[in-house]
């Protein structure tokens, strides 16, 4: 982990980073600001994606912005660990 730019598919993946979707937000806010992140036109819906043969399935959706409920979660909370939220995959 990179302490000045965040972990490596930050860094690649060409979206916003957590920390300025989130910047001068309490915890809430910062929640729900990802959430709408997640919600934008960004984002769509997908039960016909695999990103299983790619080499980092988190960076592939969130550059091609398809996915499902699996990817939406694990890109959630990653990005709230990363914005300093407490959150975890289940």
């Amino acid at each position: 982990r990179d302490d000045a730019s965040g972990s490596a598919w930050q860094q690649r993946s060409r979206r916003p980073r957590p920390a300025d979707l989130t910047a001068g937000l309490g915890p809430y806010d910062a929640a729900a600001a990802l959430e709408a992140f997640f919600r934008s036109d960004r984002f769509v819906y997908d039960r016909d994606v695999d990103y299983r043969q790619r080499a980092d399935p988190l960076l592939a959706f969130l550059q091609e912005g398809r996915g499902f409920c699996q990817q939406f979660a694990t890109a959630y909370a990653s990005m709230a660990r990363a914005a300093g939220l407490p959150a975890r995959g289940a």
